[in-house]
């Protein structure tokens, strides 16, 4: 990604928070924001698979969030936070613009009124203090780490991730192992990174424990695919499908 995405971002903001009661105005900004992501695409590709998926899904996400907050919403009018004391909307600029900042880089929507209850597993009572909470953060990154290496290290010995060859060619258990490997890999990160910023904001007291439940659902409710995407793939990504 070159210079063109943060650009794109910060204009999405400031489009937003400048609140256009035209629809044509509106319609303009998404626009701009739109095309400036197109430019950037052409930019966006590394020669490594795993960074242009990722970023070919960030700019996705991005132009998915033009359309709504642009087109589709009036998120400062239609949207409020628990600790908002005015609505978004009689706030000066740049606060609207701080409001926005917080609420698109919120995809699970904890704390906002567009949060879907049902989509969350909450904090176990278990844990609801502060020690065991972190406590209990720390075995779920190291323990997530494990498989994080594991997988790694699968992936690099396998020839099969190093060659042109199919992950078919080695056998039904390999095949099975081979096709895990990736998503894992991607599971255990984001498990232990959103470990380690839950253990550092509530252990700096910037958060309670309540605010940062699980990432994904229980993986015993994944014994089919609707359920694997309604139950555990998107506890990760609530606000963006609600």
């Amino acid at each position: 990604m070159d210079v063109l995405f943060p650009v794109a971002r910060t204009l999405l903001l400031v489009f937003a928070a400048s609140n256009f009661k035209s629809m044509s105005w509106r319609l303009i900004g998404c626009s701009v924001v739109v095309a400036i992501l197109a430019a950037d695409l052409p930019l966006a590709r590394t020669g490594n698979k795993k960074f242009d998926y990722l970023f070919g899904a960030t700019l996705g996400t991005t132009v998915l969030q033009a359309i709504r907050f642009l087109l589709l919403v009036r998120p400062l009018e239609e949207y409020r936070h628990e600790a908002d004391k005015v609505p978004a909307y009689q706030l000066p600029f740049i606060q609207r613009y701080f409001w926005l900042f917080k609420m698109t880089n919120s995809p699970r929507g904890i704390g906002w009124s567009f949060k879907a209850e049902s989509s969350l597993i909450p904090v176990d009572p278990r844990h609801r203090t502060r020690a065991s909470f972190i406590a209990s953060r720390l075995q779920w990154l190291f323990s997530h780490y494990l498989l994080l290496e594991a997988a790694t290290l699968y992936t690099r010995c396998n020839p099969v991730f190093l060659s042109e060859a199919s992950v078919t060619s080695q056998g039904y258990v390999l095949q099975c192992l081979n096709v895990a490997a990736i998503p894992c890999q991607l599971y255990a990160l984001l498990t232990c990174v959103h470990c380690t910023l839950a253990v550092l904001a509530v252990g700096a007291n910037l958060d309670e424990p309540q605010a940062w439940p699980q990432p994904f659902g229980h993986w015993k409710n994944a014994y089919t695919v609707r359920k694997f995407w309604g139950c555990v793939r998107t506890r990760t990504r609530t606000s963006d499908e609600h």
